[in-house]
């Protein structure tokens, strides 16, 4: 039996934040600065490839004025995500806990956009 794009979605998003969990935890048992960076890296790229999966699903499974709108939110969104993420890294300005604290920002937020786009198909 075949799964609706919303079932493919949320079961994608499962397994990725399955993988995501397990890097948080690494990157808060790391006891260096290089893992600390190695494993804010790992969360953000499956955050991306999770975000990435479900953006295509948005983009072939919706109307094309309602997917408009969408990514019309999505361009502003990606604005707001990197500024967050900058704003978040400059308390340390420069520091070797700045990159970590900007991967995981973008990491973070991205995983909360995937459960967003998500509700466009249902």
């Amino acid at each position: 039996e075949r799964r609706t794009p919303f079932e493919d979605a949320q079961m994608t998003l499962e397994s990725y934040k399955y993988s995501y969990d397990e890097y948080n935890n690494q990157l808060s048992e790391a006891t260096n600065t290089l893992e600390m960076v190695e494993y804010s890296e790992a969360m953000y790229e499956i955050s991306d490839d999770c975000l990435n999966y479900i953006w295509n699903l948005v983009r072939y499974n919706t109307e094309e004025e309602e997917y408009n709108k969408i990514l019309a939110e999505q361009r502003e969104w990606i604005s707001e995500k990197e500024t967050k993420a900058k704003e978040a890294s400059s308390e340390y300005e420069g520091g070797s806990l700045a990159s970590v604290t900007y991967n995981e920002t973008l990491a973070t937020l991205t995983m909360e956009r995937c459960e967003e786009l998500i509700e466009y198909l249902k």
